[in-house]
């Protein structure tokens, strides 16, 4: 009998030799929490001008602000798995802005230097393996660091003001520390600018002022860090 019962067995532990050995998953890697993206900005700006002279608004009144190329920097942190905060901002450019309508013989009104520091808040896809979109969005604060008088414009002064910031991009990793990207903000930004007519009134020069919506679109594109 007891035999047998060994005999029995033997076909069960054959069996059990026969099924497969299951290895543990590699484990996956840690998510860098913070991030420097190094890149090169294209602004393309949608401008509206609306602008009085001696307190009276001049019909027809208009300008165009010309595309500019900067060096910009983004640092972020992601606070979850998918959730980052980021701060970018860049050299300021000189900005000009260039009559049309009843200015468009006066060539350039004024030109300024100055630039955009974004705060944004984004979420990321990790869905698509090393390419990452976001979307995200937050505030603008544009600094006016220099007015540049113009013949058509004496003393002028460009204030600072707040905007509303739309963004979206994609993030491709290359190593875990290292990727490339591209991004796209938009902002809805408009300043008030004072300063005096370049052409001389019944008071010598008349007092000017203006509305000016710039509502620029960034282009960026360059290399990011993650540590």
């Amino acid at each position: 009998m007891t035999i047998l019962s060994l005999g029995s067995l033997a076909p069960a532990r054959a069996a059990d030799l026969t099924q497969p050995v299951l290895t543990p998953a590699a484990p996956a890697h840690a998510q860098k929490p913070f991030f420097l993206k190094i890149g090169v900005t294209g602004a393309i700006f949608d401008t509206g001008v609306e602008t009085q002279i001696g307190g009276v608004p001049v019909a027809g009144s208009g300008g165009t602000i010309a595309s500019a190329v900067t060096g910009t920097v983004e640092m972020g942190i992601f606070v979850l798995p998918h959730i980052a905060f980021s701060v970018a901002g860049g050299f300021p450019p000189v900005l000009s802005l260039k009559g049309i309508g009843v200015f468009a013989p006066q060539g350039i009104l004024v030109k300024a230097q100055s630039g955009l520091t974004t705060i944004t808040g984004h979420y990321h896809f990790d869905y698509f393996g090393p390419v990452k979109p976001y979307v995200g969005g937050g505030i603008g604060y544009a600094v006016v660091f220099r007015d540049i008088g113009l013949p058509a414009t004496i003393n002028p002064y460009l204030a600072n003001n707040l905007a509303l910031v739309l963004q979206a991009g994609v993030d491709y990793a290359i190593t875990d520390s290292f990727g490339v990207f591209v991004d796209v903000k938009r902002a809805w930004l408009t300043q008030d600018l004072t300063g005096l007519s370049g052409a001389p009134g019944p008071t010598l020069f008349l007092p000017v002022s203006a509305r000016i919506r710039s509502d620029p679109t960034l282009l960026t594109g360059g290399v990011s860090l993650s540590f």
